[in-house]
């Protein structure tokens, strides 16, 4: 495997490499090793912070290095304003011209 990134590595400026989840399988653990970087994603719908925590802890002991973690499936909350120019001033009234 470590073959195979390193010659994908001289041929792409970039390889991702798409893993089961941690907690169940080893695969991205061992994978964690021979990468650049990890990038941890986490469904916010069910992953509990144990679990994260959990899942950091075991690609440190792996000598994984986390460059980013992507919270997946948020609801966000409908900020006001988000996006739009508003204004706390009242319109001008229209004269007659």
């Amino acid at each position: 495997m470590k073959q195979l990134l390193e010659s994908l590595k001289e041929t792409a400026d970039l390889v991702i490499i798409d893993t089961p989840p941690l907690l169940p399988a080893s695969d991205a653990a061992v994978l964690s090793r021979v990468v650049d970087g990890t990038l941890v994603v986490v469904d916010a719908k069910r992953t509990r912070r144990r679990q994260l925590a959990d899942s950091l802890e075991i690609l440190a002991l792996a000598g994984g290095k986390v460059v980013g973690i992507v919270l997946n499936k948020s609801m966000s909350r409908k900020v006001a304003a988000y996006g739009e120019y508003t204004s706390n001033s009242k319109p001008a009234k229209q004269g007659s011209s």
